[in-house]
């Protein structure tokens, strides 16, 4: 029986804060100053509260979507911000109309991007860090 993809459409409400171009699997060489950082943004941001994954993402949930959380190769529509913690963004279609459309989970993203998308569900809003 050939399992059909869930098509979910996501709006990323806020601001997708990712430092790692590679990977959010914790990995001990990624060095101190790094995760000084990471502890230091949150640390100035009280108002946001961030749960730590065992992967090593950050994750906030801004805005509570409703329906089904995503899953691996679901179709996601997104709107992000893609920004390093100094606030220099890397990338971004907000306030655009070009909808980033991918399947969820499947390597083709940064993994934390990916990752943070699984805790989603329709309509709602994140915020996560990524170390190396």
């Amino acid at each position: 029986m050939i399992h059909q993809k869930r098509i979910l459409f996501y709006i990323l409400l806020s601001v997708l804060i990712i430092i790692s171009q590679e990977s959010c699997k914790h990995d001990p060489n990624y060095g101190d100053q790094e995760a000084s950082d990471i502890q230091y943004f949150i640390n100035t941001h009280p108002q946001l509260i961030f749960e730590l994954k065992p992967s090593g993402l950050y994750y906030n949930e801004v805005s509570k979507g409703h329906g089904l959380p995503a899953q691996t190769h679901d179709t996601a529509y997104v709107f992000f911000s893609l920004k390093f913690l100094d606030g220099t963004v890397l990338q971004s279609n907000l306030n655009t109309k070009d909808t980033l459309i991918f399947s969820v989970n499947e390597g083709i993203f940064i993994k934390g991007f990916d990752e943070g998308i699984t805790f989603m569900s329709e309509g709602g809003g994140i915020i996560v860090n990524c170390p190396i």
